[in-house]
């Protein structure tokens, strides 16, 4: 449980439920089941612990990376886990009993980032090595790779229609790419900074992206055109989410805050 002092900290309207700690270094980006009953944490520590998400206690770790982990995602019918990592793997976990399903060399440098197709029948990765890996997602066969940015991929995110797939760069671009052809659709240009994270909204109307410079951008799909921009945060910020209806958006950033 927390302390009287991280209490004070609280904004009004919200509680501290429970801290949980067991991970021996930073703990990465977290990831909800789809029903909201598991919560998987990603660490440096090179492993990914599994917590109830009703009674906060820890249920299992998954060990298997030989660095640290830098991102999981579930798939849609919540049964495996999917993680990326700087051993420059991507790895699928049988949730249920926590071994290991496979482990691919997935590509040259640092895995960044992993997706999960809503559909189930395709991971997305993205690595430093400027390149997004499609992979057949049961037997871990690489299908397709996506070429075109010019740095690092930060972040891949599939559409929520399950026919684009998203990827930000270091080289200040996102890009858009047509699921089911691979080929690159548009690239919004409107950062032209390091973009650390990217997220849909629920009804697939919105993109939101965290570029270098304190802010967040909102992004119309239809058009592709930027629609607006959040300030407020006196650092960069690292990830932006929405919830599951679609009404909130959250930042967090290096400024120590998660804004609403």
């Amino acid at each position: 449980m927390s302390n009287e002092n991280e209490r004070e900290t609280i904004p009004s309207g919200l509680k501290l439920l429970y801290t949980l700690s067991r991970h021996e270094d930073a703990i990465s980006r977290l990831a909800w089941s789809p029903r909201g009953q598991l919560l998987a944490s990603p660490s440096r520590d090179t492993t990914i612990r599994l917590w109830d998400g009703e009674t906060w206690t820890h249920l299992n770790t998954l060990r298997g990376h030989a660095f640290g982990v830098n991102q999981v995602a579930w798939s849609s019918d919540g049964q495996k886990l999917a993680s990326a990592s700087f051993d420059r793997s991507i790895r699928v976990w049988d949730v249920s009993t926590g071994d290991e399903l496979y482990s691919r060399a997935a590509h040259s440098f640092n895995v960044t980032s992993v997706a999960w197709a809503p559909d189930g029948q395709t991971l997305a990765s993205g690595s430093d090595d400027w390149t997004v890996n499609l992979w057949e997602a049961e037997a871990g066969i690489l299908r397709r790779t996506l070429r075109g940015h010019r740095a690092g991929v930060k972040e891949v995110r599939w559409s929520p229609d399950n026919r684009t797939i998203t990827s930000a760069s270091d080289d200040g671009t996102i890009r858009l790419w047509d699921a089911e052809t691979r080929d690159m659709l548009h690239k919004l240009e409107g950062a032209r900074a390091v973009i650390h994270s990217l997220a849909w909204s629920p009804d697939g109307r919105w993109l939101a992206t965290a570029p270098a410079g304190r802010v967040v951008h909102i992004w119309d799909v239809e058009t592709k055109r930027q629609r607006t921009i959040l300030e407020g945060h006196t650092a960069d910020c690292g990830c932006v989410a929405f919830s599951h209806d679609g009404l909130l958006l959250a930042s967090k950033s290096l400024d120590d805050t998660v804004r609403l």
